[in-house]
């Protein structure tokens, strides 16, 4: 399982790398569309899974993925398995197919707790 792991942090390590280089071949060839990138956008705080840190780290999230509409579903994802160390991390490399509905989850949860 830890193998499993492993192997699909490796794989995702090498999508955001090939997902940064075509990124930045587009940019290079006079792409003037507007669309943001990764590396236009601020990396999200570390997230270490403590409650107390859960709200203020949500509401950061949930800011710059409003602020930034042209992200797509995949570089949020990316943004926030890069954010995430500690227990969220372990969570989510324990099946990444099955949690790849996160953001929609911390979403619901940031919603529910401001009602």
């Amino acid at each position: 399982m830890a193998m499993k792991c492993e192997q699909l942090a490796v794989k995702e390590a090498s999508l955001y790398n090939r997902l940064m280089e075509l990124q930045s071949d587009s940019s290079q060839t006079g792409s003037a569309s507007g669309k943001n990138t990764l590396r236009n956008i601020p990396k999200i705080p570390s997230f270490d899974g403590y409650p107390i840190s859960f709200y203020r780290w949500i509401f950061g999230v949930d800011e710059l993925f409003k602020n930034s509409p042209g992200l797509r579903y995949f570089q949020k994802r990316i943004l926030f398995v890069d954010s995430s160390m500690g227990d969220p991390r372990s969570w989510y490399d324990a099946d990444p197919y099955r949690n790849i509905d996160i953001l929609t989850i911390l979403d619901n949860l940031f919603q529910s707790n401001l009602a």
